[in-house]
């Protein structure tokens, strides 16, 4: 019997980023045709849906695009909104009213990462084949309209002269963080990256036209990144100036800032209102999970976990020597893999090194011009990685899907980001 479920990724967050992510059912964004979509399991990480939730989802876009094109103009004056309201709580010391809109603006990303992965990327294959021509050619025209908050650290590094690193680590500090992880801008972190940018890739990526009758998709394609990716950048700004709030509530409680984030938004504030932790949370340390279901969020453990895990279970053969994927950026090399699960382990990736990842996210950035290649499990055509990868000039696959799992720390691969292939050579 096939598996029920599909493995939608693995990211490592603690409990309070993934309650966040997991509080989707009741946002702007999920209720614009997008409330079919009933459970999604967090579990140590690793993010699960159900295959015939995501199945209409595919059919729901495909429908948008072709009959009701105008949702989308709906959709980004919602990401408008979001991007301007989280912005609005910063410097206003308003836990509960940024908890609350993270959790929207969040989910508006969440929406695009399900809509590109299920709808939009199908819809582009389409339109490759019926041009005949390769889908990583065609999404190549695919960027951000604007300029993310990100795009722009990176053209304020530009000529940045010392002198002037100390004010400008003052006004990028959140850059390396993420939500409530990875560490803040440091004047050694930014020395080394202005280090790196001498070495920078000069692969040549060449964009090839599309007939006028696509411009509309292409124009959605490029709305999506550009929120995708910009309104995480505005949370992880904000969120991270509430990070001494959120650490004295820990201190008052005597927690740790480990132990603080090992609660649910919601059960942080029930803490701090009501000096309240929740009966499982001792376990939480051992490993946890979050189940969002019919509009309710669970954090379970031990025999929960465990049997949750087993229902979701993958199977992965362990004798394959190659993977492959979509690419995102075009360039051939070879190198040792490098597995960065955490932003943390960032620094472990020297310079040449295959950064091999389930998705970059912002917290990445600081380090991620060292890499020889980038390749990740998640794909879609509005991925970080997808994106950075050409802006930074970095050979990258995207979509491989299993690639943390087959390959190995110290592994020696070639890269071969023309045709999309991985091959472990030792």
């Amino acid at each position: 019997m096939e598996n029920k479920w599909y493995h939608f990724g693995r990211w490592i967050e603690p409990v309070l980023s993934s309650g966040i992510w997991l509080d989707y059912k009741r946002t702007k964004a999920f209720n614009m045709g997008l409330d079919f979509i009933e459970e999604v399991r967090q579990l140590e990480g690793h993010y699960f849906v159900l295959n015939e939730e995501m199945e209409q989802l595919a059919k729901f876009v495909e429908e948008k695009i072709e009959k009701d094109i105008n949702w989308f103009d709906d959709f980004f004056k919602l990401c408008e909104e979001e991007e301007k309201e989280v912005l609005s709580f910063e410097g206003k010391n308003d836990l509960d009213g940024l908890f609350n809109e993270m959790v929207e603006a969040a989910n508006a990303t969440m929406a695009i990462e399900f809509i590109d992965y299920y709808g939009l990327e199908r819809y582009i294959k389409k339109i490759s084949d019926k041009l005949g021509m390769s889908f990583s050619d065609v999404i190549k025209i695919v960027k951000p309209h604007k300029k993310t908050l990100l795009m722009q650290y990176q053209d304020a590094l530009k000529g940045l002269k010392n002198e002037e690193i100390q004010d400008f680590v003052k006004k990028w500090q959140w850059v390396g963080t993420h939500f409530f992880m990875g560490t803040p801008l440091t004047a050694e972190k930014v020395k080394a990256e202005l280090a790196s940018r001498k070495d920078a890739h000069n692969n040549l990526f060449d964009a090839p036209a599309l007939p006028a009758e696509y411009s509309s998709i292409l124009s959605i394609g490029s709305k999506m990144a550009f929120f995708r990716a910009h309104i995480v950048e505005c949370i992880d700004k904000v969120a991270f100036s509430y990070w001494p709030t959120i650490k004295k509530i820990g201190e008052d409680n005597g927690l740790s800032w480990q132990e603080v984030i090992n609660l649910t938004h919601h059960e942080l504030i029930k803490l701090r209102d009501s000096k309240v932790l929740p009966k499982n949370f001792k376990e939480r340390k051992n490993g946890f999970g979050l189940i969002s279901k019919n509009g309710n969020v669970y954090v379970i453990t031990g025999n929960d976990l465990k049997k949750s895990l087993e229902e979701c279970e993958e199977k992965i053969s362990s004798d394959i020597t190659e993977i492959k994927g979509t690419v995102s950026y075009p360039g051939k090399v070879r190198g040792v893999v490098k597995i960065i699960e955490e932003s943390k382990n960032i620094s472990k990736l020297k310079k040449g090194d295959i950064l091999v990842a389930n998705e970059t996210t912002p917290d990445y950035i600081i380090g991620m011009r060292r890499a020889g290649a980038i390749i990740t499990n998640q794909g879609g055509v509005t991925s970080h990685a997808a994106i950075n990868s050409r802006e930074m000039k970095i050979p990258c696959i995207i979509g491989t899907k299993i690639a943390t799992k087959v390959l190995k720390d110290g592994d020696l691969v070639e890269v071969d980001a023309y045709k999309g292939i991985v091959k472990i050579i030792k």
